[in-house]
């Protein structure tokens, strides 16, 4: 079962951050899985001039309970990876039957911006 996981990666093109938007996916019947990566393309360079923008994996009771990724000051062209920096995935498991939620945190201050093809793939065991 761990040795041959059904690993699914899902986009979400031209995420506007700003809009903080939450997608949720519910695990496939009868399996759990995993956040193995989750990565951010930046078509607008993001701001962070009182707090930064975050890509968050989580449930509605804990917004990041399986990654929280930190866009900092991405610029345009750039891309981030949560594998790229320690911490920022969790490596526990989504339970079956429980609704995976990728969520978008606004950054703030100032002119807040940022913009961003999203990859995140999850394993299903």
């Amino acid at each position: 079962m761990y040795d041959n996981p059904q690993r699914d990666t899902y986009v979400l093109p031209a995420q506007n951050f700003v809009s903080g938007k939450t997608l949720r996916i519910k695990a496939p019947k009868g399996k759990r899985g995993r956040v193995v990566d989750m990565q951010v393309s930046a078509t607008t360079t993001f701001t962070a001039v009182t707090t930064p923008a975050y890509l968050q994996a989580g449930l509605s009771s804990d917004a990041d309970k399986f990654g929280n990724m930190n866009m900092g000051t991405l610029a345009a062209g750039s891309a981030k990876s949560a594998t790229d920096t320690a911490g920022e995935l969790t490596g526990v498991e989504i339970e079956k039957g429980e609704t995976l939620e990728i969520s978008q945190v606004a950054p703030t201050g100032g002119s807040p911006a940022g913009v961003g093809d999203i990859h995140v793939a999850v394993e299903w065991f």
